[in-house]
């Protein structure tokens, strides 16, 4: 009985011994990886293999290893980015130059003084646009003050409202909008401002339409107030997540939840202000209604064993680690870290997505405001083509 016993468990004990030796020469294999996303990955896998081992031999203390390696070599990762960005600083010539510095400085974060460069190639872009207003300016002196004599009073103020006319005669009817809101209560301006606001709102959800009806996965569009990448299509429906977050977005460095708990998406205040205020002040009435709403399983909030409850419906949401590994080739292009839906491997903490393209499921802590959102929405385009 004995020998039958032993036997019955040597395939265990040799299959734990095989995992484990898989797992080290998955750990080990760093040496032969050149790019950090693949070194961070291929760590965070290791770890996952010695998880499964259980306790065999130092099992634990290698998979706690793996995942600090993990976090160095994205550290590395921040630290190569940030070299690399500093170095182009001398380069910089004009605004495009200064606008893509500047979108890498905010893909750091708050790394190092990465927030004060950015900070500084915002400032250089101020400055060049300031100079070309100066050059203007000196170039139309002459015009400037013949103006300013003739149209004095009132008359400056009938000189707007032409130029206003003028925007609005040419389908220009975002800029004839802001400049009869500047005019206030000069002659009918403030009706004129309201026609011409109704007038571009029209324009803009034409424009979407025409954009979203033709759009395929990587396709940029704009819609609402927003920019957004296409990730899926199916027929009419259109899945896309905003790409436009950088310093001054209202999506830029959000906390996942405004308390330190053990909460999921349903519960979060992430979910209730995308789903509000995000809701309401991003699009029109037509783009709103144009918006499906999106069933979030339970089973997206309890990857780890945390109790999801009932599924929600969401107009605005946030991708799952899952829905991150299906469009991980369209979303490579997109920077920052920002915010997943599947919480992580401890209480009060959310997966993310790092500025490097990595998906980092042991998670960050909920109440950061270190990380970015980038919602995702469904549009079904047939529903903005109709007559209202």
């Amino acid at each position: 009985m004995a020998d039958t016993k032993n036997s019955a468990k040597a395939p265990i004990y040799e299959s734990q011994e095989s995992l484990y030796e898989k797992a080290v020469k998955k750990m080990n294999a760093d040496k032969l990886i050149v790019q950090y996303a693949f070194k961070i990955d291929n760590y965070l896998k290791a770890a996952a293999m010695f998880d499964e081992v259980g306790d065999y031999l130092d099992a634990p203390e290698k998979a706690e290893l793996c995942r600090e390696l993990a976090r160095k070599a994205e550290i590395e990762e921040k630290n190569s980015r940030y070299r690399k960005a500093q170095e182009k600083k001398s380069n910089c010539e004009n605004v495009k130059d200064y606008e893509k510095l500047a979108e890498e400085f905010a893909q750091l974060g708050d790394y190092k003084d990465a927030v004060k460069e950015q900070a500084e190639c915002e400032n250089a872009i101020k400055r060049i646009y300031k100079k070309r207003k100066l050059r203007r300016f000196f170039s139309l002196a002459v015009v400037v003050t013949i103006v300013v004599l003739v149209f004095v009073g009132r008359r400056v103020g009938f000189f707007h409202y032409l130029k206003g006319i003028g925007y609005g005669l040419t389908g220009k009817y975002d800029a004839a909008q802001q400049i009869f809101e500047e005019l206030g209560s000069f002659l009918d301006s403030e009706k004129k401002a309201e026609s011409y606001a109704v007038k571009a709102l029209i324009q803009r959800e034409e424009e979407e339409n025409s954009a979203l009806k033709k759009a395929k996965p990587k396709d940029e569009i704009s819609f609402g107030t927003h920019t957004w990448k296409v990730l899926s299509r199916d027929g009419d429906l259109i899945y896309m997540i905003a790409t436009q977050v950088s310093a001054g977005s209202e999506f830029y460095q959000v906390p996942f939840h405004d308390k330190q708990e053990n909460v999921t998406w349903e519960g979060s205040s992430l979910r209730e202000w995308l789903n509000s205020e995000v809701l309401e002040n991003s699009f029109s009435e037509k783009e709103r209604a144009s918006l499906v709403l999106m069933d979030t399983e339970a089973s997206d909030n309890s990857v780890y064993g945390i109790s999801g409850g009932m599924s929600t419906r969401d107009y605005l949401r946030i991708l799952s680690v899952e829905e991150a590994e299906q469009y991980m080739d369209i979303l490579k292009s997109l920077g920052l870290d920002y915010w997943l839906r599947t919480p992580g491997n401890c209480d009060g903490t959310e997966a993310y997505i790092s500025a490097g393209h990595v998906i980092m499921d042991y998670g960050y802590p909920a109440t950061s405001e270190k990380l970015s959102v980038r919602p995702v929405i469904t549009v079904d385009w047939t529903r903005l083509d109709e007559e209202e």
